[in-house]
């Protein structure tokens, strides 16, 4: 396959949805010992790896069951910023819904789509958005809640994530995150 990096974001959740589906295994023991837990969870969450998480002590069950508490019908978790929907954090139940909408971004690759050319699969995840089966699965929490920017991000937030910060300038900024998030976490624990 030809596409972009970013694409294996959508292959890598679809091929783990389809293993917790059909309970299959990727192949040697060491990989089996790995995905068996898995099964058993109902939600996925994907982190871009430009990303720093910054504060361990939110739990990832405790912000899912914030947004779905009484809202069965949503499936995919997900923020914005100033350009709509951001796929660097977001989580997904593990559903049929969500392996179809999964697949349909996948197949979406070569359609004429805005802004496709920038942003790649997120831009065929905010076109899908806008399609009433889709869009009332999908539920924008706020957006410092799992996927801070450095110039949003406040001590105590869950994730800093570095979309669109140059890539000379990434592994520095993420080191000094790095180092808050530690700070802020010893200071939590003393």
């Amino acid at each position: 396959d030809s596409r972009p990096t970013v694409w294996a974001k959508i292959a890598t959740i679809l091929e783990v949805f389809n293993m917790l589906k059909n309970g299959s295994q990727l192949g040697d023991k060491s990989s089996d010992d790995i995905f068996e837990p898995a099964r058993k969870y109902d939600w996925i969450a994907w982190v871009d790896a430009d990303s720093v998480i910054t504060n361990k002590n939110i739990k990832l069950e405790d912000l899912i069951q914030k947004h779905t508490a009484g809202h069965r019908e949503r499936h995919c978790l997900i923020t914005e910023d100033e350009n709509g929907l951001n796929a660097g954090v977001f989580f997904l139940r593990n559903s049929a819904w969500s392996r179809m909408f999964l697949e349909q971004i996948y197949l979406s690759h070569q359609q004429n789509i805005p802004y496709f050319d920038i942003w790649q699969e997120q831009a065929v995840m905010m076109e899908l958005a806008k399609q009433k089966k889709y869009k009332n699965r999908i539920f924008v929490i706020p957006q410092r809640e799992i996927n801070s920017y450095y110039d949003n991000w406040k001590e105590g937030d869950f994730i800093v994530h570095f979309a669109g910060v140059i890539k000379e300038y990434k592994p520095k900024m993420m080191q000094q995150y790095r180092e808050l998030a530690l700070n802020y976490t010893s200071e939590r624990s003393n």
